[in-house]
């Protein structure tokens, strides 16, 4: 009797494996067959940094903040707890790009190269200056003031860290490369295998020119315009580009021309705002060439600057010209956006400071029901709200294991599963090999029945006490 109930625990169990194998194999290449594209826009306080989680399973980090301790802090903490591993468990950056030269763009990326493999640095045609050679330089031409620096003790600063990180980009990558939007082999980044689902393009647009004056916009106008496009959407990437690169940009992309025929009908369903929102950048030309044919009401624009900062990023101007052009206020979003109180005042705390509401902004294109779409929320998978907080401590637990589970790589995703399985195994046999008695008591045990039809004995039995162990039928006999 033993052997056969053992025989079928082990049916059974054979049959749980099969079904969760085939589950694990089906939901795998869901997976494969329909992975996403997700682009984070981190908090850093005035600066940028944007992580790219492409959906070939490679990596990009588009500038770092600045060489604050808390920006270095948040961006370490940021990649190991949200963006994917690879292969062997770590997370590997196929890509970092310094959109141009100031420190609030490229100041903490010491941590990328000093935590993370890089394997490709894209850097901008832009000399870093030293005062006794030219190791880390290309020969591009750059306006600099006394002493070989940008003119005052922000561009000073400027200048030395531009030139640290190139020589750390130089010394950890596996490769660097010069920003140059006229060469076929250094201004696309793409997916060149034959799964439609994976297919994305990564282009590089401008700086157009080797050389921009200080009094033009000087290391802003180095930045590159980018334009990332994936199943029919495409999220629009800048630095600080001045005007000057703006018009060069406008002016390629109206002739339309070669690589820039895509902007004779394009439409925009992601910008990021250029120079943290302020005025000189993202102008009317400008947003008429990448929004020419986007709904611009259901356009997302990212606004990434300090809240409170000195600069006044984003200014009035910008804001009120994204409204004149149609875009909806509630998707402007902030990285750090001032608390005004009803009269439209801006609220500081006791020491002066700025109160703001802040947030990492996750942009993801993903497929549901069959075509792709384009969602905001946080890594979590949270509402257009971006807080993404749960309700309740199962669902946050849940939530975390999935979470967990989604970052890692096949290998440990297989282990976990087959771990899972062979747990399962081992309590089917070892509850088959139990007597009946105890089998009974272990579900009573699990359902609960076990307490309820103990206090009913109990009552029963202190019934027939109070009785003097016989039954009021055999009295009246």
């Amino acid at each position: 009797m033993k052997s056969k109930r053992l025989l079928a625990a082990f049916l059974l169990a054979v049959s749980i494996i099969v079904s969760v194998a085939s589950l694990c194999s089906t939901q795998f290449s869901y997976a494969e067959g329909f992975p996403e594209l997700r682009v984070h826009f981190l908090d850093v306080g005035q600066g940028d940094c944007c992580i790219i989680e492409f959906p070939d399973g490679k990596n990009m980090i588009i500038d770092a903040g600045d060489n604050k301790s808390y920006v270095k802090d948040k961006i370490k903490t940021y990649v190991d707890d949200n963006i994917k591993r690879g292969n062997e468990g770590k997370v590997v950056f196929d890509y970092a790009i310094m959109t141009h030269s100031d420190s609030d763009h490229i100041g903490s990326f010491e941590v990328v190269y000093n935590n993370y493999d890089v394997k490709t640095t894209y850097r901008p045609n832009q000399k870093a200056i030293n005062e006794k050679d030219d190791t880390y330089a290309d020969p591009a031409s750059l306006s600099t003031g006394d002493n070989g620096f940008w003119g005052n003790e922000v561009g000073k600063k400027d200048t030395v860290i531009y030139r640290n990180m190139l020589k750390l980009a130089y010394e950890k990558s596996e490769n660097v490369i010069v920003t140059n939007p006229y060469s076929d082999t250094q201004n696309c980044i793409k997916y060149d295998g034959e799964d439609i689902y994976k297919k994305y393009e990564f282009n590089f647009y401008s700086p157009l020119s080797s050389y921009y004056s200080v009094k033009d916009g000087g290391n802003n106008n180095y930045s590159s315009i980018i334009v990332l496009s994936y199943q029919g959407k495409n999220i629009v990437l800048t630095g600080d580009a001045e005007k000057e690169n703006e018009k060069e940009f406008v002016d390629a992309a109206t002739q339309g021309e070669g690589r820039y025929a895509i902007f004779k009908d394009f439409g925009a369903d992601v910008i990021k705002l250029g120079h943290h929102g302020s005025k000189t950048s993202t102008s009317e030309a400008y947003l008429n060439i990448v929004t020419k044919n986007s709904d611009r009401s259901k356009v997302f624009a990212i606004v990434s600057a300090g809240a409170g900062n000195k600069y006044n990023h984003p200014h009035q101007e910008t804001l009120d010209r994204l409204k004149k052009f149609g875009f909806s206020e509630d998707r402007i979003l902030y990285t750090e956006k001032p608390v005004k109180d009803e009269n439209g005042n801006v609220v500081k705390d006791k020491d002066g400071n700025v109160e703001a509401t802040k947030q990492d902004i996750v942009i993801t294109v993903k497929n549901e029901n069959g075509s792709y779409v384009l969602k905001y929320g946080d890594v979590a998978g949270g509402s257009a709200s971006g807080n993404g907080s749960s309700s309740g401590s199962n669902n946050s637990i849940v939530s975390m294991a999935v979470e967990w589970f989604n970052k890692q790589d096949s290998v440990t995703k297989i282990t976990v599963v087959i771990a899972v399985i062979l747990v399962i195994l081992l309590i089917i046999i070892v509850f088959a090999s139990l007597s009946k008695r105890k089998r009974k008591k272990i579900v009573k045990a699990i359902s609960g029945t076990s307490n309820k039809s103990g206090y009913s004995q109990k009552g029963n039995k202190s019934s027939k006490k109070s009785n003097g162990g016989k039954s009021s039928s055999k009295k009246r006999k």
